[in-house]
């Protein structure tokens, strides 16, 4: 019996489920995320402009070829930031994935 509840303690927690994020991949088939890399972005740090986003807190431009629309429903925009840089010559902090809220947001 103890066993049983065990089980399902482990079972319901935070550590047990899995994030959104999870098996999503960028546009060069690089896993989105990397374990706890995957953020929502303040609304006022994101900037849409012609041809894509501006990160100011990152001070990085994301080309729009690179955002994905967004499966979780929150309205913010999302980004995973680890490791290495997505392509070689790109800048370090621009996000291995971004995320656009869906429209109407």
């Amino acid at each position: 019996m103890k066993a049983l509840v065990l089980a399902l303690l482990l079972a319901a927690s935070p550590a047990a489920a899995h994030s959104w994020y999870d098996g999503i991949q960028n546009e060069l088939g690089q896993s989105c995320c990397g374990g706890s890399d995957c953020v929502a972005l303040a609304d006022d740090d994101v900037e849409e402009l012609p041809g894509g986003y501006y990160i100011w807190s990152k001070m990085v431009f994301v080309p729009s070829s690179r955002a994905q629309d967004s499966r979780h429903e929150d309205g913010h925009y999302h980004a995973c930031f680890w490791g290495s840089t997505p392509n070689p010559g790109e800048a370090t902090n621009l996000p291995k994935c971004f995320f656009r809220p869906p429209r109407g947001y």
